[in-house]
């Protein structure tokens, strides 16, 4: 992928994080309100059962549409939903609805990985409770609302420099 659609990714997930206030905030409540914050871009989350599909950004007479398999954890969900967000924001010309196939552009939907993950975990918000004893990805996946998978992963990323990590 690209570097600079990398960048963009990571800045305007920064650039949201400002705008909704969560920078100035996240010490009192770590985890972004995120359906909040898709209803302030007018989109509507909807869950609903599938069985080979994460989500979806759906447009329907002209009102887009966030959808998430309900028979996922809710921590993927987010993240399925904060990555069609980045599709509604910088995609949406491109198609009438997007979800992530064989065919799907790969680097759109890394783009759209890197957002999400920027969104639901930045960088100061893990640093934050790294420093008051939250050390394992469970503890901050459950405290941020994301999976260990991605909590674990981002770990790695923002603390690497500082402490070498290992995941047993």
């Amino acid at each position: 992928m690209a570097l600079s659609r990398w960048h963009d990714s990571v800045r305007l997930a920064r650039q949201i994080l400002e705008r909704c206030g969560y920078l100035d905030t996240y010490r009192l409540r770590p985890r972004l309100d995120l359906a909040a914050l898709l209803k302030q871009y007018g989109l509507a989350w909807h869950r609903r059962p599938f069985t080979n599909l994460a989500g979806a950004l759906i447009q329907v007479d002209g009102a887009y549409h966030v959808v998430t398999n309900s028979r996922e954890r809710s921590s993927r969900q987010r993240f399925s939903a904060a990555h069609e967000l980045k599709h509604f924001l910088t995609d949406r010309h491109l198609a009438d609805i997007f979800y992530c196939s064989r065919t799907s552009d790969r680097g759109i939907e890394r783009a759209a990985n890197i957002f999400a993950r920027e969104l639901l975990m930045p960088a100061e918000t893990v640093r934050f409770l790294w420093e008051r004893g939250f050390y394992g990805p469970e503890e901050i996946g459950r405290v941020l609302g994301v999976s260990f998978q991605a909590a674990a992963h981002r770990l790695e990323e923002v603390m690497t420099r500082q402490v070498r990590i290992r995941w047993e």
